[in-house]
């Protein structure tokens, strides 16, 4: 999250309206299971406990010095549900030291924290997240949901490198010895990266076999064509528009 932002302007017949963002101390305990990990109770400063500072900017030294170690700690709790709370907290506080943490917690022994713990290594935003979201996507001995949740994740780290490895599992070769499960979640997790780059990849996908002869594929890959932020994906969305499945049509009008 950014800075904090104060208060938005008066409108008329109403006092100043509250901002809350990702950079004020209250977002952050409204949006991140405070109720389960008690980050608050837990922090070392008297005046964040008692709330004395909710409404003011989370700055970097608070993230490093008040929620890394509180969040840390809790990743080593007995009850599953709140170490899944902490690591995908963990993945929205941005920092580099949350990528070796939550790449720990990738082994623990509950599916869901496992599932957290990827997710949030996307959300972490950091390239260094990236080799090990690979690795598992590439490792056909995971589980597909797992291979589907590191793919969306990677999708979640901006730039090239991200790019690059969702171009590949885009590949027709690569994806034609994948089941379903995996190509659509290759498919939506190009999607979610909402990337000019992948335009190419996804017209090739389009032109291939592995689609045309999948309606739900289609309707996957219109829905990734729509998000990508190029005027060139428009004569492909009006192809899919006139598909005859109903599925493929729907998800090329909402991508147009």
């Amino acid at each position: 999250g950014g800075s904090g932002q104060g208060a938005l302007p008066s409108l008329p017949g109403m006092g100043p309206a509250a901002y809350f963002d990702g950079g004020s101390w209250e977002w952050w305990f409204d949006f991140n299971e405070e109720a389960v990990v008690q980050a608050r109770r837990r922090m070392s400063r008297r005046e964040l406990r008692q709330g004395d500072r909710a409404y003011e900017p989370i700055s970097d030294d608070d993230r490093s010095q008040q929620l890394l170690p509180v969040l840390s700690a809790a990743l080593g709790h007995s009850d599953k549900d709140i170490r899944a709370t902490a690591a995908m907290s963990l993945g929205r506080l941005g920092l580099s030291a949350s990528v070796p943490l939550l790449t720990a917690m990738i082994e623990d022994p509950d599916l869901f924290v496992r599932a957290q713990s990827v997710i949030a290594l996307g959300a972490t935003g950091r390239p260094a997240a990236l080799e090990t979201l690979a690795a598992i996507a590439d490792d056909s001995r995971r589980s597909d949901e797992m291979r589907v949740f590191a793919m969306a994740a990677v999708a979640l780290v901006p730039g090239e490198e991200a790019e690059g490895l969702l171009a590949g599992w885009l590949s027709p070769p690569a994806l034609v010895h994948e089941n379903n499960i995996i190509r659509a979640g290759a498919i939506f997790a190009a999607g979610v990266h909402e990337s000019a780059g992948l335009l190419p990849a996804l017209l090739t996908l389009a032109e291939s076999q592995v689609c045309r002869k999948e309606a739900s594929m289609e309707a996957l890959v219109a829905g990734a064509l729509g998000r990508v932020p190029s005027e060139k994906a428009i004569p492909a969305l009006l192809i899919y528009s006139r598909r005859q499945d109903n599925q493929v049509r729907r998800s090329a009008a909402a991508g147009l």
